[in-house]
């Protein structure tokens, strides 16, 4: 199994795979709305959890830069705040910053190397969890032989 996602690109020499940078903000604020939003450019999002909250997001591609910015910041506080107006004083705990393995198109594939099967499956950025499933199931049916 190769699921190296953006390893792949300096691994295999796959040079249609590329970061989609992601930041999110952990704010301390006891409100336990969940709201998803579509309306701007990136989806925004706000996740309750226990201890506090998931503020989100941005996706950059082919941004490689792992260093959380004000400007980012600033964008997603924006967004959010424009929900659930609180969120504009909420004391944040953190921001993160990830890479998301992006790739003109998912690659999701058996080849034999040295008369052995490895079978590829990444670059599914954003979107990793939504097709989470199905290519697991494509993939049992890629090691069983088909």
């Amino acid at each position: 199994m190769n699921c190296t996602g953006l390893d792949s690109r300096d691994l295999l020499g796959d040079n249609d795979v590329y970061p989609i940078r992601g930041q999110i903000i952990r704010v301390r604020l006891d409100i336990k709305e969940m709201h998803l939003d579509q309306q701007h450019e990136t989806l925004t999002y706000i996740v309750p959890r226990a201890n506090d909250m998931v503020l989100g997001g941005v996706a950059q591609d082919g941004n490689w830069n792992l260093e959380p910015t004000s400007k980012d910041r600033d964008f997603i506080l924006q967004k959010c705040s424009n929900i659930i107006p609180e969120l504009e004083g909420a004391e944040i705990i953190e921001d993160l910053v990830g890479l998301r393995p992006g790739r003109t198109e998912v690659r999701l594939e058996k080849e034999h190397i040295q008369d052995r099967p490895l079978v590829h499956n990444y670059g599914h950025g954003d979107s990793g969890v939504t097709l989470s499933w199905g290519c697991a199931d494509e993939v049992v049916e890629l090691v069983n032989g088909g």
